[in-house]
């Protein structure tokens, strides 16, 4: 490695490092268990402990790793036809939202996405099920707010696994349908800052130096999944949704 690079990982390897280190896990388990989330802990951690732009990056590569890693689970039971409108449409305005996030104050922004997760928890939480139309045109506008809300803040999993979840089918089939998406949205995300110059090699480090502990935390949730009922499954999703937009809304 050149001495160039050697200089950054020396920097990298600090307490800030061991943070993010046991977010990433923490991360990771509740991604392998619910199939989302993941973004929801780290993004706003991850800007604390780095900068907001190295967090949406570090966490839309980490998103990459994880869907690997579960892709045989995917391909097993996903709905093409439901899940590929939210996701197409999503990788549409991601670059969108990637602009938002250079140009725009990221905190301001991420205390909106908490007050509209937050409601759409506490909707659902008291019983209310989307009936509507679920075509393309329904799953098409959920993808594209998704999608800039995933390029701007790494955080669109609520959005996008919300409207998934009232689908009449079986945890392990919305599980699936979310992790789709899950896989088309990081690989945009990562083209779209990079285009814009927006990941530099500090950041690869950092996302090298997380990326087993986050993996280990992935294989540990999905164990407990195949443990888990539909109903169990269901609730501690839209409680873990309710808990994170109120964390985010507020911190």
């Amino acid at each position: 490695m050149p001495a160039a690079g050697m200089e950054i990982l020396a920097d990298s390897l600090n307490t800030d490092l061991l943070y993010a280190v046991i977010a990433s896990v923490l991360s990771g388990m509740i991604f392998g268990f619910a199939g989302f989330g993941a973004g929801l802990i780290m993004s706003p951690l991850f800007a604390v402990i780095f900068n907001p732009t190295d967090a949406i990056a570090i966490v839309t590569m980490t998103s990459t790793t994880a869907v690997i890693l579960l892709w045989p689970q995917i391909r097993r039971r996903v709905q093409v036809r439901e899940s590929l409108p939210v996701a197409l449409c999503g990788a549409a305005t991601i670059p969108f939202g990637t602009y938002i996030l250079l140009t725009t104050d990221v905190d301001l922004m991420r205390r909106s996405i908490g007050g509209m997760v937050l409601l759409f928890a506490v909707i659902m939480l008291l019983g209310w099920t989307y009936r509507g139309p679920r075509g393309s045109i329904a799953g098409g506008l959920t993808g594209m707010l998704s999608g800039l809300v995933a390029g701007s803040s790494a955080t669109s999993g609520p959005i996008y696994s919300l409207y998934l979840l009232s689908a009449p089918v079986e945890a392990a089939v919305t599980r699936a349908n979310i992790l789709f998406v899950s896989a088309i949205f990081p690989i945009s995300t990562i083209v779209s800052m990079a285009a814009q110059g927006a990941i530099g090699r500090q950041t690869l480090i950092r996302f090298a130096l997380i990326m087993l502990p986050y993996a280990s935390g992935i294989w540990v949730g999905a164990r407990f999944f195949r443990a888990a009922s539909d109903r169990l499954y269901r609730r501690a999703a839209l409680w873990f949704i309710f808990a994170v937009g109120l964390v985010v809304l507020i911190v």
